[in-house]
């Protein structure tokens, strides 16, 4: 097949819009081939064979801007198809990807166009498209009928619009006029927003509204936003459905614009009223933020109308100071507060006033309390109307009392405080080892040592029984046995590192057991720091479920219960915050502490034992050395008689010699 004998264009049909009665996308196409020795294809007996339909807008070379390729009966060398109605070519741009073969027949912009046909081989392969291409002319651009060029007085109606086919840019300027426009005929829903502005605006259409430059204005009357009834020259009524966000409900300035303010302003002249900002709950009342112009102060009432005079909650001058304006559910009196560098001044009454302030260099700075004029304001912490405690006039501090008599003075006591002492004694002495639980209130309860030269504690014979007399001579035994030991803490930061000699709770529970009491307290046993997530702590220890553990965290010292445990670590039941802690160690219930007062007093009695056997011992002394003078005189009065008459006898013996 060198070349097509003979192409017959007979018709095409093409249109833009998708109605059912439009024209359709196809154009028709017939046409006679030959084969290379000039015979009919198909002379004898049809044939079916691939062509291929290019379209160009060159009539040789360039690149085909739409093509498709079908499989058609020849039959005598002549064959008839539809354009339009074939199959893709890889690569080109066609029917399967949507490029409507109208598209490229309507297209302004596509003046010229050029028609390729290839005929496959009988072994099925294309070989050079048949030459010269034809060009398309007359009915091909009957396509454009879709897009008129010209139209006629009222020839298009609305229905014959796409929707958003008829932008701005297609509109001559002033050929759209009110004439040509019929009343109602335009909407709201069928103008875009922001299309409309100023300068499209006919000053003498717009009605109630008049022209001023790029503005528009109303000189009386009052406009209302979502509502018909207007009471105020601009009345919004926000919507029920359009959320709570500020931005999407009520009046909303916006500026986008970087080192613009956005500003919702308020104005008066000098000798009128007062710019005010009013919140009211409609039936209930409300608040009303403004300027008194008497004084330029910020005020803040609870009245919705105005927010001075007797309805004056808060004031801020110019100056910085604010003003507490309260009735007296609060507040005995009114309440000034000062801004004085960094200090807060208040007035207490008449001129008795209070300051809180701070003071102090970087990384040594103090918070201060104080209460003035002259000298006789005591400082009080109540809770609700009972006082706790009192920082009176003199310095002391009084914490149960209103009147403290020694810098620090308490009365009364706290909770009952549970712990374990031998319960019961024999005789004179003590000698079962069982404990009872007791609890006692006290006034004062520490963590490590009083310092003092002189503590008095209550000893009245009228406050107590007296059961008996210690044995003191069971007293010296019982302290006898009793040993004294040398030893640092554990816990080397709370108690430092210093050595002490004293006793062992243990130790002394087994021989002096009243000596001893138990309590519950943390022990450091455990003594480490861990990572903490989501409460569990990440060591392993020998806790188990149920126990109580001390924990120094961010947020200070806490003691949690231990609600799980697996090998590496454990779950406590409080909340503590991500990352590390310092696990002190578990909270026991019989924790052992040292009475010693008992101790003290026991080594009163078997020293009083000790001096009872000294004087026993030198009593006896004193009678044994005394017979022994006794013996001893009368032995030696003996040897002087002896001696005398030994005397004597050698004496009568010389005189016979």
């Amino acid at each position: 097949m060198k070349k097509l004998l003979t192409i017959l264009l007979f018709a095409t049909g093409v249109s833009l819009a998708v109605a059912q009665d439009s024209a359709p996308y196809f154009l028709s196409y017939q046409g006679t081939v030959t084969d290379g020795a000039g015979l009919p294809i198909g002379n004898t007996t049809p044939e079916n064979r691939r062509v291929r339909f290019q379209i160009y807008s060159s009539a040789t070379g360039g690149t085909a801007i739409y093509g498709e390729q079908q499989t058609i009966t020849i039959a005598g060398g002549e064959f008839s198809v539809l354009i339009g109605n074939g199959q893709a070519i890889t690569g080109v741009s066609g029917p399967s990807n949507n490029t409507a073969l109208a598209a490229i027949l309507s297209n302004m912009s596509n003046n010229s166009l050029y028609l390729g046909v290839s005929v496959a081989a009988s072994d099925g392969s294309f070989t050079s498209e048949i030459s010269p291409r034809q060009q398309l002319v007359a009915g091909a651009f009957a396509f454009r009928s879709k897009v008129a060029e010209t139209v006629t007085s009222q020839g298009v109606t609305a229905s014959m619009l796409a929707t958003g086919a008829v932008t701005s840019d297609k509109i001559a300027a002033g050929a759209v006029t009110v004439n040509s426009i019929n009343n109602a005929s335009i909407t709201s829903a069928k103008i875009a927003n922001s299309t409309i502005t100023s300068s499209n605006i006919d000053g003498n259409s717009v009605g109630l509204w008049s022209v001023s430059g790029s503005s528009i204005f109303r000189s009386a009357g009052n406009v209302g936003i979502g509502t018909s009834s207007a009471s105020a020259p601009l009345t919004v009524q926000a919507s029920s459905t359009s959320g709570a966000a500020p931005d999407a409900n009520g009046i909303y300035v916006n500026n986008t614009t970087a080192g613009r303010n956005s500003v919702v302003a308020a104005r008066v002249v000098q000798g009128g009223g007062a710019p005010i900002y009013s919140m009211d709950l409609l039936g209930v009342g409300g608040w009303t933020m403004g300027m008194d112009t008497s004084d330029y102060a910020l005020k803040f009432g609870t009245s919705w109308e105005n927010p001075f005079g007797t309805n004056t909650r808060l004031t801020l001058d110019r100056s910085g100071n604010m003003r507490l304006l309260s009735g007296t559910t609060l507040f005995a009196s009114n309440i000034d507060l000062y801004s004085n560098g960094n200090m807060l001044t208040g007035k207490m009454a008449d001129s008795d006033w209070w300051q809180i302030f701070g003071e102090g260099s970087s990384d040594n700075g103090s918070l201060v309390i104080r209460s003035g004029d002259n000298s006789n304001e005591p400082i009080i912490f109540r809770q609700t109307d009972s006082e706790r405690m009192r920082i009176h006039s003199n310095g002391y501090v009084g914490i149960g009392t209103t009147s403290p008599n020694a810098p620090l003075h308490i009365s009364g006591t706290g909770s009952s405080v549970s712990y374990y002492r031998n319960a019961t004694g024999t005789g004179n002495g003590w000698s079962d080892t069982s404990y009872t639980t007791f609890s006692d209130v006290f006034s004062l309860i520490v963590s490590h040592g009083i310092l003092a030269d002189l503590i008095y504690l209550q000893s009245d014979e009228r406050i107590k029984v007296i059961e008996n007399f210690s044995d003191a001579e069971k007293d010296l035994e019982t302290l006898l046995k009793i040993q004294i030991t040398d030893y640092h803490y554990k816990d080397s930061v709370a108690n430092g590192t210093s050595k002490h000699k004293k006793v062992i709770a243990q130790q002394v529970e087994k021989v002096f057991p009243q000596a001893v009491r138990k309590s519950e307290s943390p022990i450091p046993d455990i003594f480490a720091e861990a990572a903490i997530t989501n409460g569990w702590v990440q060591l392993a220890t020998d806790l188990t479920v149920g126990e109580k553990v001390k924990l120094l965290t961010k947020q200070g010292e806490i003691q949690a219960a231990v609600t799980a445990v697996r090998a590496d670590g454990f779950q406590v039941d409080t909340d503590v915050e991500n990352g590390n802690v310092f696990v002190y160690g578990r909270i026991v219930d019989d924790f052992r502490v040292v009475d010693y007062d008992a101790i003290s007093m026991l080594n009163v009695s078997a020293t009083q034992q000790l001096n009872h056997d000294l004087e026993t011992m030198a009593a006896d002394s004193n009678g044994e050395f005394s017979k022994l003078r006794s013996e001893l005189d009368a032995k030696t009065q003996t040897i002087k008689q002896l001696e005398s008459r030994l005397e004597k006898l050698e004496a009568r013996f010389s005189q016979g010699n």
